[in-house]
Order: structure tokens, then C-alpha cells, then sequence
């Protein structure tokens, strides 16, 4: 009906005041309030640098800030990418099949393939002669420390 009028008050509350006609054709008075605030943020000193670069690429020559054409300025999402677009199985379904893997699998010795643990070998005495004490937790006969230095000593040789 009217132009709608504005009136700012002295703590900067806009007050905008518009005549309009409802549904019945009656004449209703609009009233509106408006408070204008200018929110700042801080942000580290490179990002405020990256703000002033010149732009480029289809960018190229416009003015400072985001286009409102070509930007959408709106809240991070956390984007979660699943390769070959397969779904994802619950846990419980991985904890049940680590269960029956673990079953199915036996006991066997490193040494002469038997159905024990290897420090239950009962070829232990056995082993140590000939050379696989060592792997087994035994100690083995030092190496001859001759002057020629062909076997390991205590010292540290380079290569």
C-alpha cells in the first residue's frame, strides 16, 4: 500500500514501519525491529594474508572477497570417502571372524613342526648342537677370537 518508512533510533535499532492488506482486505500495520551488529573474528596472520593475494583463473581481475556467483561460503563438512564403495560391515562381524581364524589355526613348533610351542620343544638339547640354540633362547659356544678377527668379539667392528 505505503512505502514502508524506517526510523533509526539513538541505540541503532532500525524500526521499520509497512502497511499492508491481508486476506480479508483489511489494512494491518507490519512492524519491524532491526539490529545491525558487525561481528569480527580473528584469524592466524597468514590466513589474513592469503585474503589480500590477486586473484586468478576465472576469478581473474574481480574484486577483493568471495563472488557471490561463484562462491558459497558455508560450515565445514566432514566428508568420510569409503574405497570401491563398499559398505561398511559392523565390528562385531570382524571380532567373530578373528575368533574362528584363531580357532581353526594349531600350535606348531618353528623348529621341527611339531604341536608345541617352540620353548617346549622337546628337541631343545638337540637343536642347541646343531646351531638353533640360539634362535631358541640357548647360549652358544663363542666363535674362535683369533688375531685375524674372524669371529665376533665384544667389539664393534665396522663393516
Amino acid at each position: 500500500m505505503t512505502m514502508p518508512t524506517e526510523t533509526v533510533g539513538p541505540d541503532g535499532i532500525i524500526t521499520i514501519v509497512e502497511w499492508k492488506l491481508d486476506e480479508d482486505d483489511r489494512k494491518v500495520k507490519v512492524t519491524r525491529r532491526v539490529r545491525r551488529r558487525l561481528q569480527t573474528s580473528q584469524v592466524s596472520h597468514t590466513v589474513a594474508e592469503r585474503k589480500h593475494w590477486t586473484k586468478f583463473g576465472a576469478e581473474k581481475g574481480k574484486s577483493a572477497g568471495p563472488d557471490r556467483a561463484t562462491t558459497t561460503v558455508s560450515e565445514n563438512i566432514n566428508l568420510k570417502l569409503v574405497a570401491g564403495g563398499q559398505k561398511a560391515e559392523p565390528a562385531e562381524d570382524e571380532a567373530a571372524k578373528a575368533k574362528a581364524t584363531v580357532g581353526t589355526k594349531r600350535i606348531m613348533c618353528r623348529f621341527c613342526k611339531g604341536d608345541h610351542y617352540t620353548s617346549k620343544c622337546p628337541l631343545k638339547d638337540t637343536l642347541e648342537g646343531a646351531g638353533m640354540g640360539d634362535m631358541m633362547g640357548g647360549d652358544m659356544a663363542p666363535a674362535d677370537e683369533g688375531a685375524g678377527g674372524g669371529g665376533m668379539g665384544s667389539k664393534y667392528v665396522p663393516p
